[in-house]
């Protein structure tokens, strides 16, 4: 899996820089074991981040750049709110709350470092 995030001017940020980022706007701790977290046992952000820039799925003619790196992380997680465990259909109910704890929780942390990169002019870039 390859990915580059680069700057403004081009040049692809280190891992380091990109992680002191993430520490920074989630207000964690530097951890030399792992990328952060936005929160305990959540996923890092080179995980989710990262693997939607590498990802094939990032195909979509609507969206580009980080607008579609924010919808596929949307839809990579709500996928599987959409079947109850004997394959019928959630409610439209439960599918909403789903969908709104997400929207507010879950993703929240993720988007604002992607929100944050965006205002520096930083661009997501797949390297094979």
């Amino acid at each position: 899996m390859g990915f580059q995030i680069k700057d403004k001017d081009g040049k692809a940020r280190t891992i380091n820089d990109l992680d002191q980022d993430a520490c920074t706007i989630w207000g964690v701790d530097i951890n030399d074991e792992h990328y952060a977290e936005p929160y305990e046992r959540a996923n890092n952000w080179f995980d989710e981040i990262g693997y939607l820039i590498h990802s094939p799925t990032t195909t979509c003619p609507y969206f580009s750049g980080w607008k579609e790196i924010k919808k596929n992380l949307m839809v990579m997680h709500m996928e599987g709110s959409f079947l109850k465990d004997d394959g019928k259909p959630q409610t439209s109910e439960y599918v909403a709350g789903m969908f709104q704890h997400l929207v507010d929780d879950y993703l929240k942390p993720y988007y604002e470092l992607i929100d944050y990169w965006d205002a520096l002019g930083y661009t997501p870039h797949k390297v094979d």
